[in-house]
């Protein structure tokens, strides 16, 4: 009895202590944004200005273009040639080479989306979901080429290269992949009618949280961000920090030092 009294009261001091550092980082986190509001309200207003100009532009087509290919049912269709295809090269169902061409379109978000989506319908096993996520992870072309090309090195060709250099990886990774693969099948899909109108309705939507989403983030992040530059004096570790919590902004930030 009193091992068990002695582990319990263990695990309480655990989670007071736990929530003792939430408060006081959150506490902090509230004087530190008083102390330096214009900079926080500078560093949203940029990422604003940030989501506005690029991750809205670049991501948001192909957000609800891949919510709608789900949604209308093309992905329920099978095709024996791109079936044994995707089973031979990645031991992949055929809905998993539509995921992989869609997230080398759209970008990060993108794979993880429709990965997440195909499995809650069943069509990939939890194995397959989870070597699919594997390789399904990059910038989109708009990203690569245009931010990091452009802006960042000033060099289109340099964008392509980094691009085409992250696509060659994630094939691959997803080549390898198969040898980690289970032999478990997913259910085959319910073929239902396709209501096309629904399934705009429903992928505008869908589409529409997701960047909502994915602005926050990028809004938290680059508040964050402004608070530490206004408490770091050194330019270069600001940079640094902000492309390890974030990538866009610290991408931003990494053009303008250059």
């Amino acid at each position: 009895m009193k091992k068990a009294d002695s582990l319990k009261l263990s695990e309480k001091t655990t989670d007071r202590m736990k929530y003792f550092s939430l408060a006081a980082c959150c506490l902090s986190l509230c004087v530190l944004l008083t102390v330096y509001a214009p900079q926080s309200k500078n560093g949203v207003a940029d990422a604003l200005s940030i989501c506005s100009t690029t991750v809205i532009p670049s991501l948001f087509p192909f957000i609800f273009l891949s919510a709608f290919m789900i949604e209308s049912g093309v992905f329920n269709r099978n095709f024996k040639f791109l079936n044994k295809l995707s089973y031979a090269v990645f031991r992949q169902p055929q809905c998993a080479l539509g995921v992989f061409v869609m997230s080398a379109l759209g970008g990060f978000p993108v794979g993880g989306k429709m990965t997440k989506q195909l499995y809650e319908k069943g069509c990939l096993t939890q194995n397959q979901a989870q070597r699919l996520l594997l390789f399904c992870v990059n910038p989109g072309p708009a990203f690569a080429v245009g931010v990091l090309g452009l802006s960042l090195f000033g060099n289109i060709k340099i964008g392509c290269i980094i691009y085409a250099s992250i696509i060659i990886s994630n094939l691959i990774i997803a080549f390898f992949s198969r040898f980690i693969a289970d032999f478990e099948e997913a259910k085959a899909p319910e073929k239902s009618e396709c209501e096309l109108y629904r399934a705009f309705v429903r992928s505008g939507s869908g589409a529409a949280a997701s960047i909502i989403s994915i602005c926050t983030f990028v809004l938290v992040f680059a508040c964050l961000e402004s608070v530490l530059e206004a408490i770091i004096d050194s330019e270069t570790t600001v940079d640094v920090l902000s492309g390890t919590l974030e990538v866009t902004t610290g991408c931003e930030r990494l053009a303008r030092f250059s």
